[in-house]
């Protein structure tokens, strides 16, 4: 399965939703996502979920 990695602020805009709540999702395990080594936190979806939401 194909992976795309987006910034949790892109995937806050598409659906809605705070960055904080993105970020707080994820801490939760309720989202798949990381915090990069460059400090900004990213989701993790898979390819038809990423095209489904642009």
């Amino acid at each position: 399965m194909d992976t795309v990695k987006i910034k949790a602020s892109e995937y806050a805009n598409l659906i809605g939703v705070s960055l904080n709540t993105v970020k707080n999702r994820i801490k939760a395990g309720v989202l798949p996502g990381e915090k990069g080594e460059d400090g900004i936190w990213y989701v993790l979806l898979n390819r038809e979920e990423y095209e489904f939401l642009t």
